[in-house]
């Protein structure tokens, strides 16, 4: 009994600890923007038992002024890369991230959809390109036409997860515009 009691305690003890008023900001990665006087960092708030909020923050290395792109709590950021096509007046970032969860739960997992976002380089703006129930595979940007094609999976039969029924497809987006123009 005085060992149950002692295990209850300790839970305790560190389940108050762990609490939110020891949370940090964890700048993760500095990245500068091409052909921008920005930079691009990649912050998480952690408190002691999760990540409190996630976001990114441009700098304008000029003015020393910053925007905020705001994603979920629990949003898993999966690749950023910059598109800089001069010729074709074209300076994004795009952005791969979970922000949701198709099940309805408060955590987003691996197995909920990967949304493909259009950010500017100051971080003004920001649009999703892949619809809620779409589970982007891979994407790849052609810089002769300024185009992004984008594959993966729509959930078709709307069971919010990706199984083999859904329908595979190819999406091509302009870059200049941010506007659909093909479905495959």
């Amino acid at each position: 009994m005085k060992q149950f009691i002692l295990l209850l305690l300790v839970l305790a003890a560190f389940s108050s600890y762990g609490q939110n008023k020891y949370s940090h900001i964890h700048f993760n990665k500095l990245t500068p923007i091409t052909g921008t006087s920005f930079v691009m960092a990649s912050i998480d708030d952690r408190g002691k038992m999760e990540v409190n909020s996630k976001y990114l923050l441009f700098i304008n290395t000029q003015t020393g002024e910053t925007a905020q792109v705001d994603l979920p709590a629990q949003a898993r950021i999966g690749k950023i890369e910059q598109v800089h096509l001069p010729a074709l007046n074209i300076n994004k970032l795009i952005l791969s991230a979970r922000t949701l969860s198709l099940a309805g739960k408060s955590d987003i997992s691996w197995e909920d959809p990967e949304q493909v976002f259009i950010l500017s380089t100051d971080g003004k703006d920001k649009k999703q390109l892949t619809e809620n129930g779409f589970f982007t595979r891979e994407w790849a940007i052609n810089e002769h036409t300024g185009t992004l094609v984008i594959t993966g999976y729509l959930d078709s039969n709307n069971n919010n997860r990706q199984d083999p029924k859904d329908e595979n497809q190819i999406l091509i987006f302009d870059l200049k515009t941010n506007k659909q123009l093909h479905q495959l």
